[in-house]
């Protein structure tokens, strides 16, 4: 007999979802997003899904819809990141187009790149950089084309949880705190390079694993593949 209101008031609140996303996922941490940047902003977004009840089945969706969403407003201007914070709702005028896909992120996508991003963003991306040097912005930019960029996470987890539709990077091998999240993940290891410390061999060593420390990576730890290469993996 206990069990049917518990059911009522998960139907309820998959009804509402929508309001839900809309009012405390968004307008109500857009200052969190705003001032604080993406990472802060979906770390609060995941617990406004823990607040909230969102259920689980659902979350992984909601969260990508929310990543989208801190993309879009990184590609807005000065002006138009002043003018989510009006009055009347003007921040609808953005989100409403972001969420239904004709976002500016999706405005110059071919429709090739438009479904790659679409599949991704239903994953976490991490990109472990073991080469000995910094990763270049636009290697950056075309291994996680689509995603959400996210601050460095440390080995262990700093950094915060990892989140659907975003990319983050670690020159660390990663551990089972920041794997074993319950997020889909998928994990690019890029080798040392000729001539780096020896350090980076043993730590790249270390990565020969992975797939055995975080549930659920069982075929989604690549290694040593080049933009171009990682396009061609991501397609299947």
């Amino acid at each position: 007999a206990g069990a049917a209101p518990v059911r009522v008031l998960a139907i309820a609140k998959l009804k509402c979802l929508r309001y839900l996303v809309r009012t405390f996922g968004v307008r109500n941490l857009l200052s969190v997003l705003l001032e604080h940047g993406p990472s802060a902003y979906l770390a609060r977004a995941a617990k406004f899904c823990a607040n909230w009840g969102v259920p689980e089945a659902h979350r992984p969706a909601t969260l990508s819809a929310l990543s989208s969403w801190a993309r879009e407003v990184g590609l807005l201007s000065a002006l138009e990141r002043a003018e989510l914070t009006g009055r009347g709702g003007s921040y609808l005028r953005f989100l409403e187009p972001c969420l239904e896909g004709r976002g500016r992120q999706h405005a110059a996508s071919s429709p090739a790149d438009a479904g790659r991003s679409e599949k991704l963003r239903g994953y976490a991306m991490l990109l472990v950089n073991l080469t000995g040097a910094p990763l270049p912005p636009e290697d950056l930019a075309a291994y996680g084309r689509g995603l959400l960029p996210l601050a460095r996470r440390g080995g262990g987890g700093g950094g915060g949880k990892l989140q659907p539709g975003t990319v983050a990077t670690t020159d660390f091998p990663p551990g089972g705190r920041l794997l074993n999240t319950g997020v889909p993940t998928l994990v690019l290891v890029l080798p040392p390079r000729d001539g780096v410390d020896s350090r980076w061999r043993k730590m790249y060593e270390r990565c020969a694993g992975l797939e055995s420390v975080g549930a659920g990576l069982k075929g989604r730890v690549f290694r040593g593949l080049s933009p171009a290469q990682w396009d061609e993996a991501v397609k299947g």
